[in-house]
């Protein structure tokens, strides 16, 4: 659970000058990856988001990986508004991209024919450092998929 930042808030008074207020806002999020086999990850995310001057707000996600190399996803919004998405790395791991459709049946996501988010990444990663893999037993370096039934 994290407290996240502060939203200014334009309140004119009865003299008509501006004072500005700040909000607390609270964002909760909550995620896990499975590990479905040597091949597949399947990763559900929960993100809950508020303030002390506004309604809760939620939304759901599920991504499903394939050899870390490919992932779809699918995800909803309190809003109703719904997604699909598409990605994957692209050159040594460095290069992703990502394609979202966002629809929706109310507000303005109903009466278009949706929204189309595309992002490029780049990992920029520290030579000689080695990141930690949580699935590989630190014995025989073997994935826990593969000792686990032994």
């Amino acid at each position: 659970f994290n407290i996240v930042g502060a939203e200014v808030q334009d309140d004119i008074d009865s003299s008509h000058v501006a004072k500005h207020i700040l909000s607390k806002h609270y964002l909760g999020h909550l995620s896990y990856q499975y590990n479905i086999n040597k091949d597949f990850t399947l990763s559900p995310y929960a993100v809950v988001r508020g303030s002390l001057n506004s309604d809760l707000f939620y939304e759901a996600s599920v991504l499903a990986t394939y050899q870390k190399m490919v992932w779809l996803g699918v995800g909803y919004r309190k809003s109703g508004a719904m997604a699909l998405s598409l990605g994957g790395a692209l050159y040594k791991n460095r290069i992703t991209a990502h394609y979202t459709y966002e629809f929706g049946s109310t507000g303005m996501l109903g009466a278009s024919s949706g929204s189309h988010e595309i992002t490029l990444g780049y990992s920029i990663n520290s030579k000689g450092v080695k990141k930690k893999n949580p699935s590989v037993d630190a014995e025989d370096n073997q994935p826990y998929y593969d000792w686990i039934d032994r």
